[in-house]
C-alpha cells in the first residue's frame, strides 16, 4: 500500500482522468479543498494541487458541466450549506468556484439528467433535514436555484437510476434517523413524486445499485452501519423492491461505504464494503 498526505478531514474520493492523458487521476475533498492528484503510468500520483472550496467538503462528483469535454467537479460544503462547481480547464487545474446554496448538511452528491435537456443536473441530500436539493444544469455549467423535494430524515447516500424502467431518472437514498431506504420518482422535467420507502437496518450510511440477479432490473445494495451488514433489495421494475437479504459483514465492522464490480470475472456483479468500526477492513462479497 502507498500512502499520500491529506487531512484528517479528507472524506469525500472519486476518480477520472483530469487533464486528458488516457491515466487516472484522483480528486478529494479535504478541509476546505478539493485536492487533484494526477497520475503517473506506474501506479503513482502527483503532489496534491488544492483549490478551495467551502467550509468542511463532504460528497464530491465528477461531470462535464458545460460542454467542453473537459471534466469538472462538484463538491458538497457540509458547514456552509453549499455546494461548490469548479469548472476544468483539461490540464488539471480548475476554474474558481461557483457556489449554490442547498438545505442544512449537505453530504452526498449525485449527477444525472433530470429534465431529459442533455445537460447534467446534480442532486444533494441535506442530512441535517428531510430534504434533497436538485439543481438543474444549464449548457454553460450554472444551474438554477436548488428544488427541495421530501425524502426522509437524514438522507446520508444517494445513487441515481431509473428503477422504475420508464426511461427517466429517479432517485434513491440511505435515510440514517429512519433505518430505510427512499426513493423518489422522476417526472422527466426536473421533479419528482411518490416517495416510497423500504426498510434497511440500523443507520445506512452507503447506497449504490446495479442488477444482482441478472433479471435486467435495478436493485439496491445498503451498508447497515450499526447493523453490521449489506442489505440487498432486488427490485421488481416497477419502483417496487423486495424486502432485504442481509449479508453480515462481521461483528463490530460498521460498514460504511459500498461499490460494485465484476471482481472474479463471472459476469456477475461483486460488492465491495468499506468498514469503518475495529482496526478498518474491506469486505468482499462475490
Amino acid at each position: 500500500m502507498v500512502s499520500y498526505p491529506a487531512s484528517t478531514s479528507c472524506r469525500g474520493v472519486a476518480v477520472a482522468d483530469f487533464n486528458n492523458d488516457n491515466r487516472s487521476d484522483i480528486t478529494y475533498s479535504d478541509g476546505s479543498f478539493a485536492g487533484i492528484r494526477l497520475g503517473y503510468s506506474n501506479g503513482t500520483f502527483t503532489v496534491g494541487t488544492m483549490f478551495p472550496v467551502g467550509n468542511s467538503p463532504f460528497g464530491i462528483a465528477v461531470a462535464d458541466f458545460n460542454h467542453d469535454n473537459q471534466l469538472d467537479l462538484g463538491v458538497t460544503n457540509y458547514n456552509d450549506n453549499t455546494m461548490s462547481i469548479l469548472l476544468g480547464y483539461g490540464n488539471g487545474t480548475f476554474a474558481s468556484q461557483k457556489t449554490f446554496a442547498t438545505g442544512s448538511g449537505p453530504i452526498p452528491i449525485a449527477v444525472g439528467d433530470f429534465n431529459n435537456d442533455n445537460n447534467q443536473d446534480i442532486v444533494v441530500g441535506n442530512k441535517l433535514t428531510t430534504t434533497v436539493s436538485v439543481f438543474l444544469g444549464y449548457s454553460n455549467g450554472t444551474f438554477s436555484n436548488q428544488l427541495v423535494f421530501q425524502i426522509g430524515n437524514g438522507p446520508f447516500a444517494i445513487v441515481v437510476g431509473d428503477f422504475n424502467q420508464d426511461n427517466i431518472l429517479d432517485i434513491a437514498a440511505a435515510i440514517e434517523l429512519s433505518a430505510n431506504v427512499a426513493i423518489l420518482f422522476g417526472r422527466g422535467n426536473g421533479s419528482f413524486a411518490g416517495l416510497m420507502t423500504f426498510t434497511v437496518g440500523t443507520n445506512p450510511y452507503g447506497i449504490t445499485s446495479g442488477d444482482f440477479n441478472n433479471d435486467s432490473r435495478l436493485d439496491l445494495a445498503v451498508t447497515n452501519f450499526d447493523s453490521n451488514s449489506v442489505g440487498i433489495l432486488l427490485g421488481y421494475g416497477n419502483g417496487i423492491f423486495a424486502s432485504q437479504m442481509t449479508f453480515s459483514t462481521g461483528s463490530g465492522t460498521n460498514p460504511h461505504s459500498v461499490a460494485v464490480a465484476d471482481f472474479n470475472n463471472d459476469n456477475k456483479l461483486d460488492i465491495v464494503v468499506a468498514n469503518y468500526g475495529g482496526s478498518g477492513s474491506i469486505s468482499v462479497l462475490l
